[in-house]
């Protein structure tokens, strides 16, 4: 561990205004984190701190100067976060992370958010590169992680103890994040695929299939932070209810749509949504025959 993690520390979420930059050597955050004790209430009573520094300190993301770390909330709650922490040091090749309990934590399910320090400060477009390799690498070990991470200005409640008195905080130490890094191979591997889809040979569509897909170009993408799961759903429930695609077209349409979202969903998403909008499809169905 070397070099100080750069955050922005605002009052309250919803001020955007006035944030003040603040550099916590690892010792620091890692203390911090351990006792803290001045940080205790609900949740609008808690400062928020973002990954980044902006211009005029003011929390938007075409003002971010760079990002230093990487937020990652994991919110499936659990009764061994020291087991999480491990998974997610080992699964990022043994970097250097630190893991604290959100206040949205229970006695015995504790929610967590893990901060990865980057090698250097990144922009947002490798910032957001970066997250989404972190997000693959996590999810094929069956860690998922929200889906509001790549935002470069959003906003973590400060380390705290709820009013339940539910908190815990780990860290490993490491090398940091190779941000830079995981976003070439991103660029790569979306270049890659992108040259696939153009070079494979098409099959021609059924008119379902070209119905739905004229359908869908139409539709908004899903945003992260902005209803992405309700734009997502929409699209499903349209493929399924209203073109009554097969599940092969239905995946296909909606790995089209999901290149277009922010970020793109995973093929586990995109199956679960699938799945969401045939079974409603079914209790429609069973309720129009009663």
């Amino acid at each position: 561990m070397s070099g100080p993690i750069s955050l922005t520390w605002f009052r309250r979420v919803t001020n955007p205004r006035n944030g003040v930059p603040i550099d916590l050597y690892p010792e620091e955050l890692d203390a911090q984190l351990r006792d803290p004790a001045a940080m205790r209430g609900s949740k609008k009573s808690l400062a928020i701190i973002t990954p980044s520094l902006f211009e005029e300190n003011y929390r938007e993301e075409a003002k971010v100067i760079a990002t230093y770390w990487t937020p990652l909330d994991l919110d499936t709650p659990t009764a061994d976060p020291a087991a999480v922490l491990e998974a997610v040091h080992l699964a990022l090749g043994e970097v250097e992370v630190y893991m604290h309990s959100t206040p949205s934590s229970e006695p015995g399910a504790f929610r967590l958010r893990a901060i990865v320090p980057n090698e250097s400060p990144v922009s947002v477009e490798v910032h957001r590169l970066s997250w989404s390799v972190i997000r693959r690498i996590l999810g094929r070990s069956g860690i998922i992680i929200d889906r509001s991470g790549p935002d470069a200005s959003r906003a973590c409640f400060v380390w705290s103890v709820p009013p339940n008195g539910a908190y815990w905080s780990g860290s490993k130490s490491g090398h940091r994040w190779p941000a830079e890094l995981a976003a070439a191979k991103e660029r790569a591997r979306l270049a890659h695929e992108a040259a696939s889809q153009v070079c494979a040979p098409v099959a021609p569509p059924s008119n379902a299939l070209s119905r739905a897909r004229a359908y869908v170009e139409k539709m908004p993408p899903a945003i992260s932070g902005a209803h992405g799961h309700d734009a997502l759903w929409r699209v499903a429930r349209v493929i399924v209810a209203d073109f009554a695609l097969g599940d092969d077209d239905a995946m296909h349409i909606l790995r089209e749509y999901s290149a277009r979202c922010q970020p793109p969903w995973s093929e586990k998403e995109l199956r679960h949504k699938l799945d969401q909008a045939k079974r409603a499809r079914v209790r429609r169905d069973m309720e129009a025959t009663r």
